[in-house]
């Protein structure tokens, strides 16, 4: 802005003398005004006075407003620019006025959301986050077997925030029973649930999960997924390469070495994860829990067994474990091994915490004996840390070894 210009005497009308000066209007008010400089009058009551008298106290005027508009920086609008900071207060209070109403609407309509279209909300959301299959995999489970209880109990109507906590609760309960969950796995899809509910009270479809802190998990099993100790592992792998079980026997194989989680791994392991030239294993970001690719070396044993499944000029793209029992392009169902499995168990009568899985189990006592080193183990399971590792550790005794020699620790 430019400084005002030096106040003048006006006596043009002889009854209405005045002060004046051209002063910048404030950008605020360009709107209220002609012109962006404008002309300052001041009356200061100088007309009350006559003759010689009026001209000296005019004058006294003048020099007051010299020295009050180079000193004082004296702004004449600012009344005018208080009255519109008032107005702008008053606009800004009504502002805040309707957004929250809109707010408190939105979060109402938010509310009205029919169940089935707020968990095709969260599962978008998940997708949008998630770049690993199985972790997408796990969330559509969670999804489905609540749904299907919705749809068993005729609720598909209710709004997101219509379900309550016992809602929630059989649904847990009657999906249990449905698919004979276990402990763990019924623990595990209490998380998930909670997972869910807990994104609608984020993203305001609830104003609180209903069921937060109110469900309680079970007891799970200590002690599922033994290891074998060999005058179990032994027998055991006989029974099966003597009933023409290769298949299993190689499944249990791969379990061990490769140290493979049964079902979300060794299921989908293809023939071109077997690299023969490098010798070492490709795991998928697709099949690995973290949804990050790994390598890892395969010993000579465990080319051993591979090289006896004759899987080498197979397509690339067949599972290996695949439908039917044999290497097939087509992946086998979720439990076809474990039937199988559970059968050998029965007829050998091996309790339930014998599992598949346990070979896994197995290596890493296994290596423990051998005194590999923590660390070592970690790497081989392709473990995120050492607490993870330690969980497969339990089984191990330092007495084990004085009863184990070095050819009882390997599969075959």
């Amino acid at each position: 802005m430019q400084p005002p210009s030096k106040p003048q005497l006006n006596t043009d009308n002889p009854t209405k003398w005045y002060i004046w000066w051209n002063h910048d209007v404030p950008f605020p008010l360009w709107n209220n005004h002609p012109r962006k400089r404008i002309r300052i009058k001041k009356y200061d009551n100088i007309n009350r006075f006559k003759g010689d008298e009026r001209l000296k106290y005019a004058k006294l005027r003048l020099k007051v407003w010299e020295y009050v508009l180079k000193h004082s920086f004296y702004n004449p609008f600012e009344a005018e620019l208080n009255e519109l900071n008032s107005i702008k207060a008053e606009i800004k209070a009504v502002e805040l006025k309707i957004e929250k109403a809109v707010v408190e609407a939105d979060e109402k309509l938010k509310g009205n959301t029919n169940i089935i279209k707020a968990l095709d909300l969260y599962m978008d959301s998940r997708i949008e986050r998630i770049n690993n299959t199985n972790s997408l995999s796990t969330h559509r489970g969670v999804i489905k077997w609540f749904t299907k209880f919705l749809t068993e109990k005729q609720l598909l109507h209710l709004k997101v925030s219509e379900i309550k906590r016992q809602h929630i609760a059989d649904a847990l309960l009657f999906t249990k029973k449905d698919r004979e969950w276990g402990p763990t796995t019924y623990n595990s899809h209490v998380e998930l649930i909670m997972t869910v509910f807990n994104w609608f009270e984020k993203e305001e479809y609830i104003v609180k999960n209903p069921a937060s802190g109110k469900i309680d998990k079970v007891r799970a099993i200590v002690g599922i997924h033994k290891w074998y100790p060999k005058e179990i592992a032994t027998p055991l792998k006989k029974y099966m390469l003597d009933t023409g079980e290769n298949l299993l026997y190689n499944a249990c194989a791969f379990t061990y070495h490769l140290c493979v989680r049964s079902q979300q791994e060794l299921l989908k392991m293809k023939v071109a994860d077997i690299d023969f030239n490098l010798k070492r294993v490709r795991f998928r970001k697709e099949i690995t829990k973290n949804g990050r690719e790994a390598f890892r070396d395969f010993t000579p044993d465990f080319e051993k067994i591979v090289e006896s499944m004759n899987i080498k000029q197979l397509p690339g793209e067949w599972y290996i474990f695949g439908s039917g029992g044999k290497p097939s392009i087509k992946m086998a169902g979720k439990n076809s091994l474990a039937r199988i499995y559970k059968e050998i168990k029965d007829t050998n009568n091996l309790p339930e915490e014998y599992t598949i899985y346990s070979w896994k189990h197995t290596r890493v006592i296994h290596e423990m004996m051998k005194k590999t080193s923590p660390y070592e183990i970690q790497h081989i399971c392709r473990h995120s840390s050492l607490t993870e590792t330690e969980k497969y550790m339990r089984g191990f005794d330092i007495s084990l070894n004085k009863v184990y020699n070095p050819e009882d620790l390997k599969f075959n």
